[in-house]
């Protein structure tokens, strides 16, 4: 298994050589959680200051991969905060606990490996979702091979959006689109199946949590939906 493991990585390293030297992330989670478990979790990109520190790199993110221990969401700082305290990330928590899991055994990364300082200023978005997905497609299909994908973003510009433009191209019609209320505001979470190289795939959104807050109604509907895969 382990040796089968590197070979993988060596594979991502080759996919994401051209971006190597780019400020960014390969891995929000340990890398122990590289290995089968049901929940995948996707963010949009890294967020943050675009550092010139060469450990700050894609290509470094994966030379150290093997002995990566933290989690972003629980262990980094991030605004300045003490770790694991910021917003975004005190929600993310929530979420996972909510629905049953603890949060250092999921497998957790961003659509795309490249940071920027927010959605906006991310240049190239679509190519870079398609330079990026190889690595998610090798995850979703030999490493984790999740059940269940749980995206932050609902719009055009995230996992989800990115995920269901793709189900159309492939299989020429609309996933089934369910939606049900987050609790923030009129903000919706929504699901849909769909499938990876004959991986079936649950994906579940919810609205970007930097910006809101999920109500316990709608992470026990989460947690339900989760529950109803295995």
């Amino acid at each position: 298994m382990a040796r089968t493991l590197t070979a993988q990585i060596d594979k991502i390293r080759q996919i994401l050589h051209p971006y190597k030297d780019c400020s960014g992330k390969f891995l929000y989670s340990a890398y122990e959680t590289l290995a089968l478990g049901d929940l995948y979790f996707l963010g949009i990109n890294p967020g943050g200051t675009i550092h010139n520190d060469p450990s700050e790199v894609i290509g470094s993110s994966l030379e150290l991969l093997p002995g990566r221990i933290k989690n972003e969401f629980l262990d980094d700082t991030w605004r300045g905060k003490k770790p694991g305290t910021s917003t975004l990330q005190k929600r993310v928590q929530k979420l996972i606990q909510g629905i049953g899991y603890d949060i250092r055994s999921v497998c957790a990364s961003n659509l795309i490996f490249i940071r920027s300082k927010n959605l906006t200023n991310l240049e190239n978005f679509n190519q870079l979702c398609q330079a990026c997905w190889p690595v998610h497609e090798l995850i979703i299909t030999e490493i984790v091979k999740p059940k269940v994908i749980l995206t932050m973003g609902t719009d055009k510009k995230s996992a989800s959006g990115f995920l269901y433009e793709r189900h159309y191209k492939k299989f020429k019609e609309d996933a089934e689109l369910t939606l049900f209320a987050s609790g923030h505001g009129r903000t919706r979470c929504q699901y849909f199946r769909t499938v990876v190289n004959d991986h079936p795939l649950l994906v579940i959104a919810v609205p970007h949590l930097s910006r809101h807050n999920l109500s316990d109604p709608a992470i026990d509907h989460i947690r339900s939906l989760v529950e109803a895969e295995l």
